[in-house]
């Protein structure tokens, strides 16, 4: 889904707003959600970390993702380099992303590091000795399931009766 992230200045000049819109139709955003920040905290967590700065953009409404949310945290400190006047629009498509992390684990050499390790951990687990961990004592037979409906033979239907 492609998302676009506007960081701006609220009409009274003391709030940061964020607001994220969202692709319904191809190249149709709507806003979906809307943040409003005290705009000097955040200029003044902009010069910590960006660490620190993310997680004071982040709140029980509005958590991106990391990758998105380290875009977000340059685009704010963007803003405020800028005199804090511009909109910054931040575009975010996470099917690009998808692909990209595919081509990752596509790439890794982690994947057939050791293939013996898969393979004991895919092995029976008759194996194990210790019966406690399986629990073989506390299995017990499931009897098939008995049919409380029982037809009798002269009260079948016949080709030739009439119903």
């Amino acid at each position: 889904m492609k998302q676009n992230y506007l960081i701006l200045k609220s009409d009274n000049e003391n709030e940061l707003v964020l607001q994220e819109a969202s692709e319904l139709d191809k190249g149709i955003f709507t806003t979906v959600f809307e943040e409003r920040y005290d705009l000097e905290e955040i200029r003044a967590t902009c010069k910590d970390d960006l660490k620190s700065l993310i997680n004071a953009l982040r709140t029980p409404g509005f958590y991106p993702i990391g990758v998105c949310a380290e875009k977000i945290a340059n685009g704010v400190i963007e803003f405020f380099e800028n005199g804090a006047t511009e909109t910054i629009e931040i575009s975010f498509n996470d099917v690009e992303l998808l692909k990209s992390q595919k081509a990752v684990m596509n790439n890794s050499e982690d994947d057939d590091d050791n293939p013996a390790e898969l393979d004991e951990l895919l092995e029976d687990e008759s194996n194990i000795e210790d019966d406690d961990i399986l629990g073989d004592d506390d299995i017990k037979t499931i009897s098939p399931p008995v049919s409380s409906i029982k037809i009798a033979d002269d009260d079948s239907i016949q080709p030739d009766d009439e119903l």
